[in-house]
């Protein structure tokens, strides 16, 4: 399952908050940058940072 984030801020100290906070749920095992108009095929993803 994927779910759409959208960030007003993209800086260093919201991607770091975002990943503490996810962090926190275990049901959540990886996070995507996307950029452009989202489809269903996710063909172009890419790791956030790190697997979590």
């Amino acid at each position: 399952m994927f779910a759409e984030l959208k960030l007003k801020l993209h800086d260093e100290e919201t991607l770091e908050v975002l990943e503490a906070q996810a962090r926190e749920h275990p049901q959540i095992v990886e996070c995507f940058s996307m950029s452009g108009q989202s489809d269903s095929s996710h063909a172009d993803r890419r790791p956030l940072r790190r697997r979590l």
